[in-house]
């Protein structure tokens, strides 16, 4: 039976890149005075070129990422990064970002289901326990989890089998009785999987040749009838000391 259902955070429970980019504007041009050679739209182009740098790099952890990135852009510029001003884009930066938050369609009514029928619900997310945290208290979504991680409580990123592993040990659930659903292929569904959990793509960007996903959906309440399915008795399994993490 299916004792657990972990959902990424950003672009599963809520429109997170979706507000990326307005957010970032607003934010850079609210502080035009500490670049006052750039526009807003230079400032945007050396944001993507600092993202590529240091979201992509493997050897960088996502929260230690979301920092260094702003300290990127200002090299970028042949500055020396500003620790006040970086301090105040940030903060403005998640101050912007947490009011033009939305939960995907469909979260609630999927969260109401697997709490009437007696499935943990967990959140993990590549990201600081922080700013994380305070997406889902202002969405709404922080009292109807079960247990949460961000990347800098269990020390890695997904897909990491260490950050799966993790969260199901703390849910006292074992991989094949568990759904990790998520937008991103190559961290959500493929980290899940390879350990025997069954994985829900949430949208189609994550979708590129191979899609290793059990399921896709655009509106979260589309699981309910796949969750269903898979909520009966597995006989002969394994036990969760056959896992290490």
């Amino acid at each position: 039976m299916i004792k657990a259902v972990i959902f990424d955070l950003d672009d599963t429970l809520c429109n997170a890149s979706e507000v990326m980019e307005k957010t970032l504007r607003t934010v850079f041009e609210e502080n035009l005075s500490h670049y006052p050679d750039k526009t807003v739209e230079e400032m945007v182009a050396l944001n993507k070129q600092a993202f590529k740098e240091i979201f992509l790099d493997p050897s960088i952890s996502v929260p230690s990422a979301s920092i260094l990135i702003w300290f990127r852009i200002f090299e970028l510029m042949g500055k020396k990064p500003p620790i006040k001003a970086i301090m105040r884009i940030v903060e403005g930066y998640w101050e912007e970002n947490t009011k033009q938050l939305k939960t995907t369609p469909g979260t609630f009514e999927l969260l109401d289901y697997l709490k009437e029928s007696g499935i943990k619900i967990g959140v993990l997310t590549n990201g600081a326990f922080i700013g994380q945290a305070k997406k889902l208290a202002i969405l709404g979504l922080d009292e109807k989890i079960d247990c949460f991680v961000a990347s800098d409580m269990c020390l890695c990123d997904k897909p990491d089998p260490k950050a799966f592993l993790y969260i199901l040990s703390k849910m006292d659930a074992l991989p094949h009785e568990a759904i990790m659903v998520g937008d991103r292929i190559d961290n959500d569904i493929n980290g899940a999987k390879r350990l025997g959990m069954k994985g829900i793509l949430v949208g189609n960007k994550g979708i590129s040749g191979n899609n290793s996903a059990d399921l896709v959906v655009q509106n979260l309440r589309d699981c309910i009838p796949f969750v269903e399915s898979l909520s009966k008795k597995i006989e002969n399994s394994p036990t969760f000391q056959d896992f290490q993490y």
